[in-house]
């Protein structure tokens, strides 16, 4: 059993409870997850009943006196959210078309965004300000976003009438003024639930933006959130959250897989990295259609220490792959990176998709040829696989397939 009595979804509810089939993945055994859509206090357990049964439960964990009814009044709590899939990505897609069918759901066009808080904190001076504008427009970023940071003030307010009272709020703010968008941040990643989901257009997973770290959190973000209202930026260099530091390709590669963003200070880098900024940049804006409407495809490779993340175009006709070495395992060779959305019977051309620096330490496979790599079937992608090259941790890189 989780409770969450912090007033808010809070970094100890579950994103989504799941059972299955014993050795379900992502892509093999059947699963059923149950999640509770409540942004204030909840509660989500799984138990055994004597009779032999085992029930998935939940709902909204109401405080002693916090709701009194008269004999004929009635209370409505949250929607319960079940989904089932073989494997948990076609769980999770479930949700993902849920939440695009309402009318909160934003367009796959989203635009690429400049944050200007790692850049300038509270510092907002006008000459400072001007010259990040200058640098966004001219690498292609089309939106900016004065951001002032967090403050919290205490409070006593029943939990419940609150929230109610927050989203409320949130709705009369949108039908007063079409087009504006609201994030949910709490404090990074506090209130993410499918409730939520009916009043915002942006999620916020967390305050540490750096690639590696990130790569432990959208997957799982993901299991109910698209990838479209999920925030993903660019970090600076060195991470002012953790201290690691990171080539360009491996943090743009990152901020792919979401609402691409750039949080760090453009006026104090070099030349050379702007316009290899701008570059993925254009490369995002070339793939948002493909990336923030079809289905994603998540695995883990060889000994677990490499990731593959994609999403697969929900007619076959194409795909993009990300493979991310995270830590330094005890294999040398990670195996096979089995590719699976596309369709079976159709040929592919299968192809690394190199932006600017090739990953750290790399040793190519013999498919990847001169980039140009190779054609298959999509059952050979899914069930052979293709072998992984090597790379150095905290690296990257893209692979694309188009049918023939």
């Amino acid at each position: 059993m989780r409770e969450g009595r912090h007033g808010r979804t809070g970094f100890n509810h579950p994103t989504l409870a799941v059972v299955g089939e014993r050795g379900f993945g992502f892509g093999h055994g059947q699963v059923r997850g149950l999640h509770v859509a409540a942004p204030g206090n909840n509660r989500t357990y799984v138990e055994p009943l004597p009779e032999g049964y085992q029930v998935m439960r939940g709902g909204e964990l109401l405080l002693p006196g916090e709701v009194l009814l008269a004999p004929v009044e009635t209370y409505t709590g949250p929607w319960l959210h079940l989904t089932h899939g073989e494997g948990i990505d076609e769980a999770a897609d479930r949700l993902h078309q849920w939440a695009r069918s309402l009318p909160s759901s934003p367009t796959t066009e989203r635009p690429v965004t400049l944050n200007v808080w790692e850049a300038v904190t509270f510092d907002h001076r006008l000459p400072k300000l001007l010259a990040l504008a200058d640098e966004a427009a001219r690498l292609g970023i089309e939106r900016y976003v004065l951001d002032g940071g967090d403050a919290t003030r205490g409070g006593c307010a029943v939990v419940g009438a609150q929230t109610r009272a927050a989203l409320a709020l949130m709705d009369r703010l949108r039908a007063d003024h079409p087009g504006l968008e609201i994030e949910s941040c709490s404090s990074g990643g506090g209130r993410i639930d499918l409730e939520m989901v009916r009043h915002t257009q942006r999620f916020w997973a967390s305050d540490v933006i750096e690639p590696h770290e990130r790569h432990t959190m959208l997957p799982w973000t993901e299991q109910v959130i698209p990838p479209e209202r999920l925030g993903t930026h660019v970090a600076s260099g060195r991470s002012q959250t953790t201290g690691r530091q990171h080539d360009l390709a491996f943090r743009a590669s990152t901020a792919l897989w979401g609402h691409m963003g750039v949080e760090w200070d453009l006026t104090a880098e070099s030349q050379e990295d702007r316009d290899a900024l701008g570059r993925w940049i254009a490369f995002y804006k070339g793939q948002r259609r493909l990336l923030l409407s079809g289905r994603i495809v998540r695995d883990e490779v060889g000994d677990g220490c490499a990731r593959l993340h994609g999403v697969a175009a929900r007619d076959g006709s194409a795909a993009l792959y990300e493979l991310a070495v995270l830590e330094r395992g005890p294999l040398a060779l990670q195996g096979r990176v089995r590719l699976r959305g596309l369709d079976p019977e159709a040929r592919y051309r299968v192809r690394p998709r190199i932006i600017g620096s090739r990953p750290a330490g790399l040793i190519a496979p013999a498919w990847f040829g001169d980039d140009e790599g190779v054609v298959l079937t999509g059952a050979v992608l899914e069930r052979v696989g293709l072998t992984a090259p090597f790379m150095h941790p905290d690296q990257a890189i893209l692979v694309e397939a188009v049918r023939q």
